[in-house]
């Protein structure tokens, strides 16, 4: 909702102090949060994806904002067909933007077998260890190298938007990408008490009370 009401520059200066938390165009995309929320069917800021996703498909609601992995689910835990049995949209106000995360691989200080976990490492960051990996994560490879003819349907057009350098690229909250662990947490609790309540300078006031810039 943020990225699509702001803006990428808008957006953007949230996670590096540019942005003003209070400011108008702030408290007006959070206030049309509260207007979907309020035609939503979300219980709580905790509800998992997949149930939602199954609500869409037997139609009971009309649409969910999620991520690629979604892909996988559908088209391969579902065997259901792109374009036949569900379909996909850019998430309003986002289009021309690409808002990403990654899943990483790491080498834990310390690690007990290091080799091993380097081969490992080696071997995730290869194209053929990409290739194996993304299609089935429902995910588009970091490499610019990767085999195109293995990412088919929704994630072809995945791909192509992640390749096109007129495609504008953001960080998405998830997963530390703009912020980091510990002001991700007090977000995440700032946005389940919004949920609930839609006290929108409450929450305001939460986020900028922890915020670390980047």
């Amino acid at each position: 909702m943020l990225l699509g009401e702001l803006g990428p520059d808008g957006y953007t200066g949230l996670w590096n102090g540019r942005t003003d938390w209070k400011s108008s165009p702030v408290t007006a995309a959070l206030e049309t949060f509260t207007k979907v929320l309020a035609v939503s069917d979300l219980a709580s800021a905790a509800g998992d994806w997949q149930p939602a996703i199954d609500k869409v498909m037997s139609g009971v609601v009309a649409y969910n904002i999620m991520g690629d992995w979604v892909d996988a689910y559908l088209a391969r835990s579902r065997n259901l067909k792109y374009r036949t049995d569900y379909e996909v949209v850019t998430a309003p106000g986002t289009s021309g933007v690409y808002n990403f995360l990654s899943d990483s691989f790491t080498l834990p200080k310390g690690a007990p077998h290091r080799a091993s976990a380097e081969k490992w490492l080696i071997v995730c960051g290869s194209v053929n260890g990409q290739d194996a990996f993304n299609p089935l994560k429902g995910s588009v490879p970091a490499r610019i190298d990767a085999d195109r003819s293995k990412y088919q349907d929704y994630l072809a057009s995945a791909m192509t938007d992640w390749l096109d350098p007129h495609i504008r690229v953001v960080g998405c909250l998830t997963h530390g990408v703009v912020a980091g662990n510990r002001w991700n947490e007090q977000i995440d609790k700032a946005l389940a008490q919004f949920v609930q309540d839609s006290d929108t300078a409450r929450f305001v006031d939460a986020v900028v009370a922890h915020a670390s810039f980047r």
